[in-house]
């Protein structure tokens, strides 16, 4: 029963996301538009999903006990380090290989709609942190290894964004993600580094 509710949460994920997308091709949304979409569908989403997977949340899919609340606090702080600095380094490899920085659909509809930066920084990480952690990692764990189910999330993960230049950002904030997770045992603790990350971000959107 909470396999079939899993896979349940993971279709609807996937799949409606995947109809937006589909959408987009064929009709052309301005931003305010496609920002007010986002505003409605991702809270919906985010519900249909925590309320599909709140068996499976309750219990920990790794073999070992929690780390503690220090532990974990350190793992966030040194987990956000690691991803600030190697995003840098990433991006500026980007540049000196001239590789175009364009500004990202995410930065777009929090221009046109500054409260959907909620979304960004809240929603969205919580949900991809649920789905590509507790779901599909804990999945390949199954199936495989630590290190083998975290490079396999991070590669779904990145490649499920469709975006060619920003794969190798996507990919390492899924290591750094994933690893947290495993260290930790803690879903808490890639959601908060996601969270720290995302609202840089949209930080970096309001003073574009």
């Amino acid at each position: 029963m909470i396999k079939n509710r899993i896979l349940s949460s993971i279709i609807v994920y996937f799949g409606i996301l995947s109809i937006m997308s589909l959408l987009g091709i064929f009709v052309e949304f301005n931003p305010h538009s496609k920002a007010v979409i986002n505003l409605l569908l991702f809270p919906i989403l985010l519900s249909v999903v925590l309320f599909l997977s709140k068996e499976e949340l309750k219990f920990s899919p790794f073999s070992k006990k929690k780390s503690s609340f220090s532990k974990s606090i350190l793992v966030v702080i040194v987990g956000f380090i690691m991803l600030i600095i190697g995003t840098n380094f990433i991006t500026q490899l980007k540049e000196i290989l001239g590789v175009s920085l364009s500004n990202s659909n995410t930065n777009n509809l929090i221009k046109a709609l500054p409260i959907v930066a909620t979304v960004s920084v809240v929603i969205a990480p919580i949900l991809e942190e649920v789905v590509f952690r507790r779901h599909i990692q804990s999945f390949f764990y199954k199936k495989t290894n630590a290190m083998i189910s975290i490079i396999l999330t991070s590669i779904v993960f990145a490649t499920w964004h469709f975006t060619l230049i920003g794969f190798p950002n996507l990919f390492l904030s899924s290591l750094i993600f994933s690893t947290c997770y495993y260290v930790t045992n803690r879903l808490s603790v890639p959601i908060i580094i996601h969270i720290l990350l995302n609202s840089i971000a949209a930080l970096g959107s309001f003073f574009a």
